[in-house]
């Protein structure tokens, strides 16, 4: 009996992440199948909600709004700090460095100032404010 992909399920899937350009963001083709588990947020909502129902072996395209893949470009993401604070001795515009957000969360931001002992940052993700467009393959329901 062939049962579908249910909330909570371990799936192994292929997947090719594209931007709207046509750009490559992310692909398991050249690789093994990304095991993953749905319901935790290890996939943006958009393509975990598209794997939903698919039965092993089903493939399909899935168009993910900004929404539902990693949200809107957002200033309030763009902070100033100072450079002590930072987890690198001497950040250099396009350095990558980790910082605590007001909430406690530690992320990844993107370094686009250094200036009077002070260091700008970008703590969007690198996709915000994109669409994303999928092409899934479920390989197993585990």
């Amino acid at each position: 009996m062939n049962r579908s992909v249910c909330s909570n399920d371990f799936v192994k899937i292929h997947f090719s992440a594209f931007l709207d350009d046509g750009t490559i963001a992310e692909t398991t083709t050249n690789a093994d199948p990304r095991v993953v588990k749905l319901g935790i947020g290890e996939l943006v909502p958009g393509l975990e909600d598209a794997l939903v129902g698919m039965l092993a072996g089903e493939a399909k395209t899935v168009f993910v709004d900004v929404d539902k893949a990693y949200g809107a470009y957002s200033n309030k993401f763009i902070i100033e700090s100072d450079i002590l604070s930072l987890s690198v001795q001497d950040p250099e515009v396009g350095n990558e460095v980790n910082i605590e957000l007001d909430f406690g969360e530690i992320r990844k931001a993107l370094v686009i100032e250094v200036k009077d002992g002070k260091v700008r940052v970008d703590a969007n993700h690198p996709l915000a404010g994109r669409y994303i467009i999928y092409e899934v393959k479920v390989i197993e329901i585990l």
